[in-house]
């Protein structure tokens, strides 16, 4: 029994929250619909990973130990997925998403999925995926520190991949007037400059390393604070191009200059007026730290040096009271 596209819209709305959007047609992708027994599968899939997504950890009371945890438990349940669905991409990028999330895992379960990802998706499905496959599996490789110049070379190929697609679009819609494809291509070369300056770091190869942190200093989003989403938006992009710049520094054993770095990432860290420090600031504080004890200086002087760094402002959340009509 097929469905009406009052179903097919909601899985559409459903999977947009999670790996998938329905593609509408060969005008929307240059792919054909995909068939009702795929939309059937993934509303399986996402009614089940739902499910699975409520036992993630609430923001009060978070811990690195708790989060880790569930990423565990969400590898575990990935690999019970692609067994259930093994012919569907939308569950083989859950695979990998959750591979990427996880501290430990089975090198050949990783390349497993990424090839397999990799296989199945070469076969249109109909479905649109918001994140580039590419980009997807270099972040999974990567986090395992497994095939590191593929990750250089997968980031390149999304990036590419992206680029000509938003091409396409311009030229359909005639240009770019609000200047939306344009952030759009700076986020993705943002995103494939990350994954190279990671991957150059993991494989140490300097030279690679300081060229891909070139392309993210060209790549990162400009200072605003128009509201709560820019401000996060340029407050963490410093603290990823300051601390990996001056992770390269000391790398080289300029640690003066590589403390100067952290400085200016640390005052650019995002900053949420009273609450405790997110784990990305607490990674960064313990790297600086680490700098400011190896030239001789005291915890001391540490404790008072970072008490007057305040971080980069982030608005709070804003809400519209409802009227009583919307009541």
């Amino acid at each position: 029994m097929g469905m009406g596209n009052g179903g097919m819209r909601r899985i559409a709305a459903m999977a947009g929250c999670w790996v998938a959007l329905f593609a509408w047609g060969p005008s929307a992708s240059g792919q054909v619909r995909p068939s009702a027994a795929v939309l059937a599968e993934l509303e399986q899939f996402e009614a089940e990973r739902g499910r699975f997504r409520r036992l993630l950890p609430g923001e009060e009371g978070v811990t690195a130990e708790k989060l880790e945890a569930y990423q565990q438990a969400l590898a575990e349940a990935s690999a019970a997925w692609v067994a259930r669905w093994p012919r569907q991409e939308f569950a083989w990028r859950a695979r990998l998403e959750a591979l990427a999330g996880v501290g430990r895992a089975d090198p050949t379960a990783v390349r497993e999925a990424v090839d397999r990802a990799e296989a199945i998706a070469a076969v249109p499905s109909g479905l649109y995926f918001p994140e580039n496959l590419s980009f997807l599996e270099a972040r999974a490789l990567l986090r395992h520190g497994l095939d590191l110049d593929r990750v250089g070379r997968l980031a390149e190929d999304g990036l590419q991949a992206e680029l000509q697609r938003l091409d396409r679009v311009e030229q359909t819609r005639g240009g770019d007037p609000s200047g939306e494809l344009g952030e759009r291509r700076r986020r993705l070369r943002w995103r494939a400059a990350l994954l190279q300056a990671d991957a150059a770091e993991a494989s140490g190869d300097v030279p690679s390393w300081l060229a891909a942190l070139r392309e993210l200093e060209g790549a990162a989003p400009p200072a605003g604070r128009q509201d709560r989403g820019t401000a996060a938006a340029y407050a963490s992009a410093q603290l990823e191009l300051h601390s990996r710049r001056a992770r390269a520094l000391r790398a080289q054993g300029e640690t003066d200059a590589a403390l100067e770095e952290y400085r200016t990432a640390v005052r650019l860290r995002p900053a949420f007026g009273g609450k405790l420090e997110p784990p990305r600031n607490q990674a960064l504080l313990a790297e600086a730290r680490s700098a400011w004890l190896s030239t001789g200086r005291s915890a001391e002087d540490w404790e008072a040096w970072v008490a007057v760094q305040r971080g980069y402002p982030i608005p709070a959340m804003t809400s519209v009271p409802m009227t009583a009509a919307a009541r």
